[in-house]
C-alpha cells in the first residue's frame, strides 16, 4: 500500500464513494471515485483529513453533513425555487476567500442527491436541485442518531433545555401543549 493510499479516507456511509488521498511528498489532493465505499474506514471518533473546504468525521457511528454538504444545503434551503449547481457555486464563492471549483460543488451536490437530501429535475443541459427534507427534519434526524446510541433521553433533553433561553422554552412549551391537545405533531 502506498503512502498516499495509507492516507486515503472517506465517509463510511454506503452511498458515498468519494475517496481523498493526499500525497505526502507533494501534499496534493486527488480523488478516486472508483474505490468501494467500505474500502477505507475510520476508527470511531477519528477525525478524517481536511479536504477542499470540508472534512468527514465518524464519531460513535453518528453522521451529519460535512462542512461543504452543510453549506450547499444552507443555500438550497435559503431559496424558494429549485437551484442549479452554478447558482449554488456563486452563492458559496461570494462568502469564501478562496473560490471552490465547479466540479467540487457538483460532486457534493450529486452525493446529496444520492443520499436523498436533494431531488433534481432537468432544465436544458443542467439539473435544478431542491431539498427533499427541511432543515428541521435534518436536525430531527441528528437527534434520532443520538437516541440510537442508547443515550439517556431525559438527561439529554434536560441538558438541551438548560441551554435554551426563556423565549425558546416558552415556544417549546406552547408547541408541546398544542401537540398534547391532538394538534399537529
Amino acid at each position: 500500500m502506498s503512502s498516499a493510499s495509507a492516507a486515503a479516507s472517506h465517509a463510511v456511509a454506503s452511498s458515498v464513494t468519494l475517496v481523498e488521498a493526499r500525497d505526502p511528498k507533494t501534499n496534493q489532493v486527488r480523488f478516486d471515485h472508483s474505490v468501494s465505499p467500505r474500502a477505507w474506514t475510520a476508527a470511531p471518533g477519528r477525525q478524517v483529513p481536511y479536504c477542499l473546504g470540508f472534512h468527514w468525521t465518524e464519531a460513535a457511528g453518528m453522521r451529519g453533513f460535512g462542512e461543504l454538504e452543510q453549506a450547499i444545503m444552507d443555500v438550497v434551503w435559503a431559496v424558494a425555487e429549485p437551484v442549479t449547481v452554478r447558482a449554488v457555486l456563486e452563492r458559496l464563492n461570494d462568502q469564501r476567500p478562496q473560490p471552490l471549483a465547479y466540479n467540487t460543488v457538483h460532486t457534493v451536490t450529486e452525493i446529496l442527491h444520492r443520499k436523498g437530501w436533494l431531488s433534481r429535475e432537468k432544465d436544458g443541459r443542467a439539473f435544478r436541485y431542491r431539498a427533499t427534507k427541511s432543515r428541521e427534519e435534518y436536525a430531527a434526524s441528528l437527534i434520532d442518531q443520538v437516541w440510537a446510541t442508547g443515550a439517556d433521553r431525559t438527561a439529554t433533553l434536560v441538558r438541551l433545555f438548560d441551554e435554551m433561553d426563556a423565549d425558546e422554552v416558552a415556544e417549546l412549551r406552547a408547541a408541546l401543549a398544542v401537540r398534547g391537545e391532538g394538534g399537529p405533531g
